[in-house]
């Protein structure tokens, strides 16, 4: 019998407890109290559980009827999920969005980002994946990622693409480091004789180092081993 209950039972239910009373449900659905009644009498019945309290005369629900009420909430918010990706759909939205973005992307951006796309794309998941200069463009290339954020250096050509914004790039040394105690501009002669950390891509992968100031440099493929490195000063 669980197959002969409607969606239109299980919102009933929902407006009836929203609402306090089977008359105000009713009205609030635009209906008879009659016909409000006569749907709960009848899912109660399908059910073949008991719903109502009726030792009051105001409506309760029993505890079944509370663990119903649950189960009728998160149907309906997931029938709800459903028209509007279908209405998406129809539309042109995407069901999922994959996005690579350059390991240099600032993280509080990107996150920012995020939360802009979840509340404007509700229906719409998303996937993101971080990848060094080149990498990104594979990953748009091959098909796993739908858009692409990464240097110029970075850009396959080719590819489609659009300027965001610019990211300025600045030497760091420990605090340890001889460097450090400078005061003033540093001439890059200085620089020369220094240890540079430099991203870079696997050997023979993608473009060369991007702001190489020393002639001596180590080379690590990703920013959590550089920022321990430089912290632990190795450079």
């Amino acid at each position: 019998m669980l197959e002969t209950f409607t969606l239109d039972q299980l919102r009933a239910l929902i407006t009836v407890i929203e609402e306090g009373s089977f008359s105000a449900a009713a009205r609030k659905l635009h209906r008879v109290q009659s016909a409000v009644s006569t749907s709960m009498a009848n899912l109660e019945t399908q059910l073949g559980v008991p719903l109502w309290d009726r030792s009051t005369k105001i409506a309760r629900l029993t505890d079944q009827g509370q663990a119903i009420l649950a189960a009728a909430r998160k149907v309906c918010t997931e029938v709800d999920s459903l028209r509007k990706l279908a209405a998406g759909m129809v539309l042109g939205l995407e069901a999922s969005v994959s996005l690579c973005v350059d390991i240099l992307f600032p993280v509080m951006a990107l996150v920012d980002l995020c939360e802009r796309f979840r509340d404007e794309f509700p229906s719409v998941d998303l996937r993101v994946d971080t990848q060094t200069m080149t990498g990104v463009s594979a990953r748009v290339i091959d098909g796993s990622a739908t858009l692409g954020v990464a240097s110029p250096m970075g850009v396959t050509a080719g590819l489609e693409r659009k300027v965001l914004t610019t990211i300025q790039m600045i030497p760091v040394v420990a605090s340890q480091h001889p460097l450090a105690a400078v005061r003033g501009p540093i001439p890059t002669t200085r620089l020369r004789d220094s240890i540079q950390l430099v991203l870079s891509e696997l050997h023979g992968e993608g473009h060369p180092d991007q702001a190489v100031l020393s002639s001596r440099t180590w080379r690590v493929r990703d920013l959590h081993t550089k920022h321990a490195m430089l912290r632990g000063n190795l450079n």
